[in-house]
């Protein structure tokens, strides 16, 4: 499928990077669908009627929260941890006939760097725009055509370090986070 293509070449992409790629469960606890990143419930997660674990309760509706579990457990791991995920995240989608639908995400983490690692995931994001065919908003006056660029909005995210996050737009329309 092209969507498994893609997906495979921003993998490697990814990869070729320095970051390990790491493949979490789709299901989750309510806890860290939300509070874990200190966010408030969506509303558009799936929950499963008769989970047998708190750990399944409901289908992910972000990626961020398996791969800082997958971090939490690799604590003894040498420093700096770079890892990533290209999956799917569930949420309801009232159009379709099973009531939801799939979104594949990427998602990366840098922990344990001597910086931020704003600035690498900043670089991250560049070259897989940059594979993707997606210009930046930041490249010289009268070479990207502002409806397909891409562009960074400064928000604030409680799942972030406060003045450390941003907002990616792609033709102005949010399609991600940075933090």
């Amino acid at each position: 499928l092209p969507s498994t293509k893609l997906q495979d070449l921003l993998a490697a992409e990814v990869a070729m990077a320095g970051f390990t790629e790491v493949m979490t469960f789709i299901l989750c606890s309510k806890a860290d669908n939300a509070e874990t990143l200190h966010r408030k419930p969506c509303g558009t997660d799936i929950s499963l009627l008769n989970s047998k674990t708190v750990e399944f309760q409901t289908a992910r509706t972000t990626l961020l929260t398996g791969l800082l579990r997958c971090v939490a457990n690799n604590k003894a791991a040498p420093m700096p941890i770079r890892i990533f995920e290209i999956g799917d995240c569930v949420v309801k989608d009232e159009t379709t006939p099973v009531g939801a639908r799939n979104s594949r995400h990427l998602c990366a983490v840098i922990c344990g760097a001597a910086t931020s690692g704003f600035d690498q995931l900043h670089g991250l994001l560049d070259r897989i725009m940059q594979v993707l065919g997606v210009p930046s908003l930041l490249t010289p006056k009268g070479k990207s055509d502002a409806k397909k660029a891409y562009s960074l909005k400064s928000v604030s995210d409680p799942a972030f370090l406060q003045g450390l996050s941003a907002q990616v737009l792609v033709g102005g329309v949010p399609t991600g986070v940075l933090g």
